[in-house]
């Protein structure tokens, strides 16, 4: 009988551990019945105090699972926040509300929260007006540039910009910036610019008096470029693919085009590698200095240093030296 308890024992807390763990899931998920469809299978719920006018609201996420909706995250959003766009096909939602207190009023701002992977990001923030083109997702924003200095006069005008948001691209959340300074400061209250009724052109005053200005809606996502200051050097290893052929006692004339084939790139990482099969580079004398020229044939094993910065593409690296494998 002794014996019999003692085997029960264990059975009886795995089936009090399974029992608390079903508990738990069931409490973890629910009927999709009176949640909103993000698209796929998310699935989110807005909760927007309405006690109190400032209050800071929460968008819940939730996952499909065999018709249930499972929770997956909860994160907070601005005060008297609304809704501006849901984009299923992006799986993402974007509000609008109040983002901080400034003199004579409050500023606004716009998060994106992602709801497949139940995650928040500031879009724009210190809106001090929008003007909305339609019922589009294009906007026309006045935003600070700059938080407030410490030690900027009382009254003293902010740094101020001109923005186009545009969430009907197809590309995420483009923000286009116009046109910025402390003219702003007046248009911001009246916020009389005009959307053409495409609401791809954007009218607006210049600093002149009586002076109309226009900026048209970038066709697709706007390409930053800056100044790559990180140098990065890679190895990479493979096979010569083509090249000119060279005789014994012969130097071929250089630059010498070099092909070669894509084995393994060391340090492997974030520099476009994916999918690439070969190279081709004008390679100069110096970078051969240690390879014997009698091997520049195909199929000969080779080792390439190349070098480069983090804003460029391999193909547009130089190459540092060449060696046998």
């Amino acid at each position: 009988m002794n014996k019999f308890r003692l085997m029960l024992i264990p059975l009886l807390v795995f089936a009090a551990s399974f029992a608390a763990s079903s508990v738990q899931a069931a409490e973890s998920c629910r009927s999709c019945e009176g949640l909103e469809s993000g698209g796929g299978l998310s699935y989110y719920q807005l909760a927007i105090s309405g006690e109190q006018a400032y209050a800071p609201g929460k968008v819940t996420f939730y996952e499909k699972t065999n018709d249930q909706c499972c929770h997956k995250g909860t994160a907070m959003a601005y005060p008297s926040s609304r809704v501006v766009k849901l984009d299923k096909k992006e799986g993402a939602l974007y509000l609008m509300g109040l983002d901080g207190k400034r003199e004579g009023g409050f500023t606004r701002g716009i998060l994106r929260y992602d709801l497949a992977a139940a995650t928040m990001g500031p879009v724009a923030t210190r809106i001090h007006g929008e003007k909305r083109c339609k019922t589009a997702g294009v906007f026309a924003l006045i935003h600070a540039l700059t938080p407030p200095a410490k030690t900027q006069k009382k009254g003293a005008p902010n740094k101020l910009g001109l923005s186009v948001l545009n969430l009907d691209g197809g590309y995420g959340a483009q923000l286009s910036a116009v046109v910025e300074g402390t003219h702003l400061v007046k248009e911001a209250r009246s916020m009389s610019m005009t959307f053409s009724k495409d609401c791809k052109t954007l009218t607006y005053s210049g600093k002149k008096r009586g002076e109309k200005l226009s900026f048209k809606l970038p066709e697709g996502p706007e390409v930053i470029e800056s100044k790559g200051e990180t140098e990065i050097r890679v190895a990479v290893t493979g096979n010569i693919v083509t090249c000119p052929k060279v005789e014994q006692g012969e130097q071929p004339q250089f630059p010498v085009e070099l092909s070669f084939s894509v084995k393994e790139v060391v340090p492997i990482g974030d520099i476009g590698t994916e999918g690439l099969e070969t190279l081709t580079y004008k390679v100069g004398k110096k970078a051969f200095e240690n390879f014997n020229m009698i091997y520049l044939r195909p199929d000969t094993p080779v080792q390439v240093v190349i070098r480069g910065t983090d804003q460029l593409a391999l193909k547009d690296f130089q190459v540092v030296s060449v060696e046998h494998r």
